[in-house]
């Protein structure tokens, strides 16, 4: 969230110097030096713009330092069901020729000390012996009895353990991964750290800016009548004095609304180019013909 937050803030101060530079320029056109108060108002506001850059650029590093924590999380759940399944596989197959022969090895050789005891040494001595043949005997007859009931279950319930802590760290990266479902930009972000979202209104608003759309709204049943879709208009806008767009009459829709006692239809045009200055809600005046409305 804190990447869309400061998006959205370097936006506004991208927005704000766009105004003051371009009201500037218009200000510069007229007798006399520029008041020093603008030139200051520019300078801060591109001032602005460069901090709202720093900003989300450490917000995208949070970002990505978060997104390889869990990552690293996932990996180590996935190391620890690795290492389960290893332990299980070696207790399910048969025994091992190499540990096989090695306890051999140690029965063989039990016996011969056990053999070399028996003469005239301390009868402890013997009695250590003995008690090294039955050691030995005993891991031989473990080696050849393969696992038991209890390892086994052990050996199951460390598969399962990790197999849980592996699904417990894909659920946390999920959740620590936003998605989508459109390309495109945020707009609008209508959540503070904290809150929680209503299930009414929109958290985010994503938005495609590869095309864009121009709507009226007091256009009465007498001017409607007159307009056909394709028809050409020119496209003015209150921000940009003497700023002209060509377009075209893409939807007449069919339903009119009732506007302060006057029931007005809404006529979508399609621009034929843009410019960047231009933003969503901004007002403009769309000639048709001879008609005039407002967007």
């Amino acid at each position: 969230m804190n990447v869309e937050k400061s998006a959205n803030a370097l936006r506004n101060a991208q927005d704000e110097y766009s105004r003051i530079y371009w009201d500037n320029l218009e200000l510069e056109k007229l007798p006399g030096d520029l008041p020093q108060e603008r030139k200051d108002a520019e300078a801060a506001a591109q001032r602005a713009v460069a901090d709202g850059e720093t900003a989300l650029d450490q917000a995208r590093l949070a970002l990505e330092q978060a997104r390889q924590a869990e990552e690293t999380g996932l990996q180590s759940a996935e190391a620890q069901l690795r290492d389960a399944e290893a332990k299980l596989a070696k207790l399910l197959s048969p025994a091992d020729a190499d540990d096989l022969a090695a306890a051999q090895a140690n029965v063989a050789s039990a016996q011969a000390r056990l053999a070399q005891l028996t003469g005239g040494e301390r009868q402890g001595n013997v009695a250590a012996s003995q008690a090294g043949v039955a050691a030995a005997q005993a891991k031989l007859a473990e080696v050849k009895a393969g696992p038991t009931e209890a390892s086994l279950a052990g050996a199951l319930a460390s598969v399962k353990s990790a197999e849980v802590k592996l699904k417990q760290a894909q659920l946390a990266l999920e959740k620590a991964t936003l998605v989508a479902p459109i390309a495109g930009t945020v707009a609008e972000l209508n959540l503070k750290v904290g809150e929680v979202p209503a299930a009414t209104s929109a958290v985010i608003v994503l938005a495609d800016f590869s095309s864009w759309e121009i709507e009226t709204e007091d256009l009465t049943e007498l001017s409607v009548v007159k307009i056909r879709e394709g028809d050409q208009v020119t496209v003015t806008f209150d921000a940009l004095p003497g700023f002209e767009l060509p377009g075209t009459v893409d939807q007449v829709k069919p339903l009119g609304k009732n506007r302060q006692g006057d029931i007005v239809y809404t006529v979508v045009v399609k621009p034929n180019s843009w410019d960047e200055r231009l933003r969503w809600n901004m007002t403009a005046s769309v000639r048709i013909d001879s008609a005039v409305a407002s967007q």
